[in-house]
């Protein structure tokens, strides 16, 4: 539920809302606005937009709380999705492949669960941009993808999704038209503005990057730490390598892919201890993540980024991010 108070200092006014979960009344977000008297209609339409956009991220977070409070025997196909969404949020490898088998143990109770099959794919489409190891295929993915769209053509989220499989594939036109359909269908879902200013980036367009991941901050104002590394990656790309840097600090626990980005905006800046560390942070964790998954880890420890580079269309780009860390010490 919405409460809030309002009190009037001279001719200004201040307004404090919150949401509460209705059952435990724990507070679930508060906002407060400081306007002239005269604003109060624009105030009036600001707090709904803020409300509307805060309610999606929260209402999940409390669903999920929910769905772990029960007993193992009553887990609903709904239940287990939002489990599954906790799991690949830690954007780990256990994390990636426990949310899968969440999201098809959905699909067994539910075949016609539109949102469990999509979320399947995302996994796949996560592995592929971690580099992660895994069993699963983007065909794999292309497959759960055409399943949930045959089931509810109107799901942006699916629409997102596939549009980032297309991209992988180097479908960049058709990635275009299926992002376009998601927001259309749905300009409110923080995670598709999101995903869709990561590869704009990589498409070269940092500056409609950057449009689109601040309005997926303002959607969700408690964002996963995969929302700053796309704000950072796009701030990198404008040289704002001082913003990447606080951006990617503001995420709980950095990984390897953030430890290379940290490397790389340090080298740029010429702040050369710093980018040592966090290359040799990078190596290490990278290098260990691929031998304990049987691959063995490339003499040259450029390599290492390679098949992230590629992913920028523009060899400019490219150039960019390989030359940061090249000045971070990575050799090849």
């Amino acid at each position: 539920m919405a409460e809030g108070s309002v009190r009037k200092i001279g001719s200004r006014m201040r307004v404090t809302v919150q949401l509460l979960d209705g059952a435990s009344g724990y507070n679930l977000w508060t906002e407060r606005y400081d306007r002239e008297l005269e604003d109060i209609f624009a105030l009036q339409d600001e707090i709904v937009r803020a409300i509307v956009a805060a309610l999606p991220g929260r209402l999940e977070d409390a669903g999920r709380e929910i769905a772990r409070r029960k007993p193992t025997p009553s887990i609903t196909a709904y239940d287990l999705v939002l489990l599954g969404n906790e799991r690949w949020r830690q954007l780990t490898v256990k994390g990636m492949a426990e949310a899968r088998q969440f999201f098809r143990d959905a699909v067994a109770l539910d075949p016609q669960y539109a949102r469990a099959h999509v979320n399947i794919a995302w996994t796949i489409v996560c592995d592929v941009f971690l580099e992660s190891p895994g069993t699963a295929k983007l065909d794999d993915a292309l497959s759960e993808i055409e399943t949930a769209l045959d089931i509810d053509g109107g799901d942006a989220w699916a629409h997102g999704v596939f549009a980032q499989l297309l991209f992988l594939r180097r479908e960049d036109a058709k990635a275009e038209i299926h992002f376009s359909r998601a927001l259309a269908l749905n300009p409110n879902d923080a995670d598709v503005a999101a995903v869709f200013a990561n590869i704009l980036v990589y498409w070269g367009r940092w500056r409609e990057a950057l449009t689109w991941i601040d309005a997926a901050k303002r959607l969700n104002p408690f964002p996963p730490n995969l929302y700053h590394w796309y704000h950072a990656l796009g701030l990198y790309s404008g040289r704002r390598y001082d913003e990447a840097v606080k951006t990617l600090m503001e995420a709980r626990s950095p990984d390897r892919w953030s430890h290379s980005l940290l490397a790389a905006c340090y080298a740029q800046m010429g702040r050369h201890s710093e980018a040592r560390s966090e290359a040799e942070a990078f190596v290490t964790e990278r290098c260990r993540e691929m031998s304990a998954n049987g691959a063995a880890p490339p003499a040259n420890t450029l390599d290492l980024v390679r098949a992230r580079a590629e992913r920028y269309r523009n060899s400019v780009d490219r150039e960019h991010f390989l030359d940061g860390l090249r000045k971070a010490g990575l050799s090849g």
